[in-house]
C-alpha cells in the first residue's frame, strides 16, 4: 500500500500474510520499510487486502470525480469546490464504522436515520440532475440499481449498508 518513494516513510503500509512465525521473526526489519501489518496465515490474504483497500480508494475517487464533473458543468473549479467537498467527505467517512458493524451483524435496520427508500430517491434526484447537466451517470447509476433491487426485495426501510448483501460472494 505504498508507492516506491513512500517506502521507509511514515505513510507506507506494507501488508504481510503467510507464516506468522516468519513475520514475527523479521517484524523489526520489516517495520523499517513501512507499517508492517500482518493480516493472516493464508498467503493470499495480503493481496486480497491490497485489492480491497484499493477498491475503497477507487470508490472514493469515483465519488470525487462525479461530484467535480457535476459542479464543473456550471464552470466551478474542482479546487474551489473541494473546500466544501473535503470536509463533507471527512464527516461522511465517520459513518463507515457504523456501516461496518451493520454489515458484520447482518442487521441493516438498526438506528436508521435515512433509510434505503429515501436514499434511493435522493440518488435518483442526483442522477436526474446529472443528466440535466450533461454529465455522465456511469459512476453512480449502478449504485442506484443496487438501491432499487434491495428496496424491491422488501428492505426499503433498512439502511443502505444492506446493499452489501447483493454484492458479497455467496
Amino acid at each position: 500500500m505504498a508507492t516506491p518513494p513512500m517506502i521507509g516513510g511514515e505513510h507506507a503500509l506494507i501488508l504481510y500474510s503467510g507464516s506468522k512465525t516468519a513475520f514475527d521473526a523479521h517484524a523489526g526489519t520489516l517495520e523499517d520499510l513501512g507499517a508492517a501489518t500482518y493480516v493472516g496465515a493464508d498467503a493470499g490474504l495480503a493481496s486480497l487486502h491490497d485489492l480491497a483497500l484499493l477498491s475503497g480508494m477507487y470508490g472514493v475517487f469515483a465519488g470525487f470525480f462525479h461530484a467535480t464533473a457535476l459542479i464543473d458543468s456550471e464552470g466551478i473549479g474542482a479546487a474551489a469546490f473541494f473546500k466544501l467537498l473535503g470536509p463533507w467527505m471527512a464527516a461522511m467517512m465517520g459513518e463507515l464504522p457504523g456501516y461496518a458493524q451493520k454489515i458484520d451483524s447482518g442487521r441493516h435496520g438498526v438506528d436508521v436515520v435515512s433509510n434505503l427508500g429515501m436514499q434511493s430517491v435522493a440518488l435518483a434526484n442526483i442522477l436526474a440532475a446529472t443528466r440535466e447537466q450533461g454529465v455522465a451517470t456511469d459512476l453512480l447509476a449502478p449504485m442506484l440499481e443496487l438501491f432499487r433491487r434491495r428496496a424491491e426485495a422488501g428492505h426499503g426501510e433498512e439502511d443502505i449498508s444492506g446493499i452489501v448483501e447483493l454484492i458479497r460472494r455467496r
